[in-house]
C-alpha cells in the first residue's frame, strides 16, 4: 500500500506472513511503500500501537525499512 507523509492508521485485517523476519515468527504482515519525496531525514514510530485498543491489549510490531 502507497503511503505519504503524515500519520497513517494500519489494520491486520486481510494480512498474512512473509516469514522473512527471525523475531516476530509466524505473525501477520502488512507492507507500505514509502517513497522519500526530498533527501531529508524521516522518522517512523509504531509508539502506541500496543495500547490501541487497551493497554496492552493492541499489536506488539516490528518495523522493517527496506
Amino acid at each position: 500500500m502507497p503511503i505519504g507523509l503524515g500519520t497513517h492508521f494500519g489494520t491486520l485485517v486481510a494480512a498474512s506472513t512473509d516469514g522473512a523476519t527471525s523475531c516476530a515468527g509466524s505473525q501477520s504482515d502488512v507492507w507500505y511503500r514509502y517513497t522519500v519525496p526530498a533527501e531529508s531525514v524521516h522518522w517512523f514510530s509504531t509508539c502506541g500501537s500496543n495500547d490501541m485498543e487497551g493497554i496492552d491489549q493492541g499489536i506488539d510490531t516490528v518495523l522493517s525499512i527496506h
